[in-house]
């Protein structure tokens, strides 16, 4: 009787899973790896509407919600900046949260080839590792979500972005360091190799 009722509960765990999870987040994801910036949303619930365009600074893009609400102790807008490495405050990327009379809005600016947006101090943002090269990784924001009526959004709203930060290209100093201690290590085995 028991592996009958394990092989019931097992096969019930496994079709809840393939139907879907409980807590579907409303998820935005800014994708900068190509000349264009993109913004995917996903799991927007019945109500919620969104719309998606190109933002006001180039390499850009603003999503804006209606239907779901920030909850009323959140900050009315909130900065995340994105850094690169090696000195990690450089602000590469900026990804805006900021609530708005029927909703909110999400926005994604991503500095232009060879720029950069400043560091946090001047920009008033929250620093956050460059996505895809340091840890924390994905998702950098997660916030609660509402409706009209105040209930809760099952999951809340998750952002994430993936950016082409930059590879920093070692100094030459660097690459002559590494080459002779390469050379080096070359020597000494062949020189006991010989022996």
């Amino acid at each position: 009787m028991k592996p009958t009722l394990s092989g019931v509960v097992l096969a019930a765990g496994v079709l809840a899973l393939m139907w879907g999870p409980a807590d579907a987040a409303i998820t935005v994801t800014f994708n900068d790896t190509t000349d264009t910036v993109t913004a995917d949303v996903t799991g927007a619930p019945d109500g919620v509407t969104f719309t998606n365009l190109p933002g006001a600074f180039p390499e850009s893009v603003v999503v804006t919600f209606s239907g779901a609400f920030l909850p009323a102790n959140a900050p009315d807008t909130f900065t995340l900046g994105l850094t690169e490495p090696p000195e990690l405050v450089v602000v590469s990327d900026l990804i805006m949260l900021s609530k708005t009379a029927g909703g909110f809005s999400v926005a994604f600016r991503s500095d232009v080839e060879g720029s950069s947006l400043g560091d946090c101090s001047a920009i008033s943002c929250q620093p956050e590792f460059s996505p895809g090269t340091t840890q924390p990784p994905n998702p950098f924001i997660t916030s609660p979500l509402l409706t009209a009526a105040g209930a809760p959004i099952s999951g809340g709203l998750v952002i994430n972005a993936f950016s082409d930060a930059d590879v920093r290209v070692p100094e030459p100093t660097t690459l002559l360091l590494l080459g002779s201690g390469l050379a080096g290590l070359g020597v000494l085995y062949r020189k006991r190799r010989t022996r």
